[in-house]
């Protein structure tokens, strides 16, 4: 009874490794990329909502630090004209500073971030999300979160078509000996 027990696992075993075994080798293409939501990208007005924080005030980086900062790169970008309420504009963006708990080798962890989140105000229907994790949180707060910030809107430029926010590398002008 045991063999045929084993017999009927080794079976099942090879027939579910079978598809895998068959594409071994042959390179998989990438999938096409799906479209962006159309109220994204045809979007002209924004209203700009603080989503809050889930992290402690007593930290080095103020509670609506995220929201006015966010709020001001918005502005200068000009991209979108900035609402004062949800109903007059075309998307509702969410900005939040939030820092979940990791638990990792028994020992659990702030991981902050910033999340955006892109809603449709008529619908209320997530469109888009976006986090940026604040790495190095311990060795300079501020200086983290304004990089994170700058990641975080680099990334929407990027998603609706605008161009990057980092400066692009120059070329290495010097002569080389080696």
């Amino acid at each position: 009874m045991w063999r045929a027990i084993r017999t009927g696992i080794l079976c099942a075993s090879f027939v579910v490794a079978l598809p895998a075994i068959s594409f071994a080798g042959k390179p998989i293409d990438p999938p096409t990329p799906a479209p962006i939501p159309e109220q994204i990208l045809k979007a002209k007005t924004v209203f700009i909502s603080n989503w809050g924080s889930t992290v402690d005030p007593t930290n080095d980086v103020p509670i609506d630090l995220p929201y006015n900062e966010f709020y001001g790169y918005m502005q200068s970008w000009g991209k979108y004209e900035l609402k004062p309420a949800p109903a007059e504009a075309d998307l509702v963006v969410e900005i939040r500073f939030e820092a979940p708990i990791s638990i990792y080798d028994r020992q659990s962890y702030e991981r902050p971030a910033l999340r955006l989140v892109i809603v449709d105000p008529k619908t209320h229907t997530v469109l888009w999300a976006f986090t940026q994790s604040i790495s190095a949180w311990e060795s300079g707060p501020r200086k983290n979160f304004d990089n994170a910030m700058l990641a975080l809107v680099d990334q929407l430029r990027i998603k609706v078509g605008a161009p990057s926010l980092k400066p692009e590398p120059q070329p290495d002008t010097k002569m080389h000996l080696f």
